[in-house]
């Protein structure tokens, strides 16, 4: 087959099946002559097909590698994931190509287009619900069965790198954005705590189990390996000493009901990683401004309970979120770096150097914002969030 092409191809699949009385007389193949338009349709199908097949024996670990190379290059970028738009996402649903296959989800092209007016505004979830579908979802799957198992700490610290950057992709931050503010702004836990959790909610299980096989193995190994850390009552007997809870001995005398224990664990755990997270906060420069009295576990910032589900008003959020946490590229953080060459004098002005109390509270061409935002201004220099 001389010079065989997608155009060529499809040229003569039309001409085949039309009602047209112009057929292809002849295609020569392998030195071998075609005439029916049925096989002639099945040559051009073995020769697309082979062409898809790559001949390089070596493709899969080269792919491996891209794949490897594009996952390193994720992993260590500066750059914060900015979410598509509405309109970029509708834009990309209205050309969608109808009449093909479906994918490997048995979705197909008419159904997305269907479905635009209700998958369209998905793009705008806030944090704060990003978060309870990733509590609801991720993090059950994530963490099954391992309450039984004694974690190392280099599985340990798998859980937390990928713990804390899918957390700070939620609100856009940089990686360069302080653990602890990730998790007071979102109000999330720690995987340590999460883990917990789970080694607690077992335990309760255990004690308040009337089976008498299970009471007495509970009873032999506190005995045996109550020392043990590698064992599950060496582990669960440093976690309740870690949150200030009961000892084993008070739970099996008291045998408290699932939600009083569940719910006595809950405080402790939340005020616990409170105090840590917030002592760590005192020793961050970029967290001078952070206001962390309103900061808790179990409740996201007030910035993102004012955010509606609108494009717009999630970008605003962003933009808060880096201002809130530090991470906001002003001029002056750009010239400190050196990055790109930049100027620390203000872009609006022209005058002075910009950083956050000077986009806030000095810079002249937004005194009519300011205005706007006069109860805001009167707070002066010693500013909170």
């Amino acid at each position: 087959m001389e010079n065989p092409s997608t155009e060529l191809f499809h040229r003569l699949i039309k001409r085949n099946r039309g009602s047209s009385e112009v057929k292809t007389p002849l295609l020569k193949i392998d030195n071998s002559e075609v005439n029916d338009p049925d096989k002639q349709r099945g040559c051009f199908m073995k020769y697309f097909e082979d062409l898809a097949i790559p001949k390089y024996k070596g493709y899969p670990e080269l792919c491996t590698i891209r794949h490897k190379l594009i996952s390193e290059l994720c992993s260590n970028s500066t750059d914060a994931f900015v979410p598509f738009t509405e309109n970029e996402i509708q834009s990309g649903n209205n050309h969608l190509h109808t009449g093909k296959a479906i994918d490997e989800f048995d979705i197909c092209a008419e159904q997305l287009k269907a479905a635009g007016d209700i998958l369209v505004p998905t793009t705008s979830l806030v944090s704060q619900e990003m978060l309870m579908n990733y509590n609801s979802y991720v993090i059950p799957k994530l963490l099954y069965g391992l309450e039984v198992l004694p974690l190392n700490n280099s599985q340990l610290d798998i859980l937390k790198r990928f713990h804390i950057s899918n957390l700070r992709r939620f609100p856009s931050l940089p990686t360069r954005t302080a653990t602890c503010i990730v998790y007071l702004l979102l109000g999330a836990l720690p995987i340590d705590a999460e883990i917990h959790k789970r080694h607690l909610s077992l335990l309760h299980n255990i004690v308040t189990c009337d089976n008498t096989t299970i009471r007495n193995l509970l009873l032999r190994q506190r005995a045996v390996n109550g020392n043990n850390c590698d064992s599950f009552f060496g582990r669960i007997q440093e976690i309740l000493e870690f949150y200030k809870l009961p000892d084993i001995d008070t739970l099996l005398l008291e045998q408290p009901s699932k939600l009083a224990f569940k719910y006595q664990c809950k405080c402790a755990i939340q005020k616990t990683w409170i105090n840590l997270l917030k002592s760590e906060i005192d020793n961050k420069s970029t967290l001078k401004y952070i206001n962390a009295k309103v900061l808790a576990i179990g409740t996201s910032h007030t910035l993102w309970k004012s955010l509606c589900a609108m494009v717009s008003e999630v970008k605003m959020g962003i933009t808060k979120a880096r201002m809130v946490t530090g991470t906001f590229m002003t001029q002056a953080t750009r010239y400190k770096f050196k990055i790109e060459n930049s100027d620390h004098i203000c872009q609006l002005c022209a005058i002075y150097s910009e950083d956050i109390k000077h986009i806030l509270l000095e810079c002249p061409a937004l005194h009519i914002v300011r205005q706007i935002l006069q109860p805001f201004e009167s707070r002066s220099y010693s500013f909170n969030w």
